[in-house]
């Protein structure tokens, strides 16, 4: 009943999202490394006299 070219096998949406939640993922832990950073630098400026 649905049309073949607009449907996905369920095996690719799966890789798909997997994939995609790999890259949030990696997305979020760079994110929060680079404000850690960033929050050791800022305090380490500010605490400075």
């Amino acid at each position: 009943m649905s049309t073949p070219g607009r449907s996905l096998p369920p095996d690719s949406f799966f890789k798909r999202s997997t994939f995609l939640s790999c890259i949030l993922t990696g997305t979020v832990q760079r994110s929060q490394t680079s404000l850690r950073m960033v929050q050791e630098i800022t305090g380490q400026v500010f605490s400075e006299p």
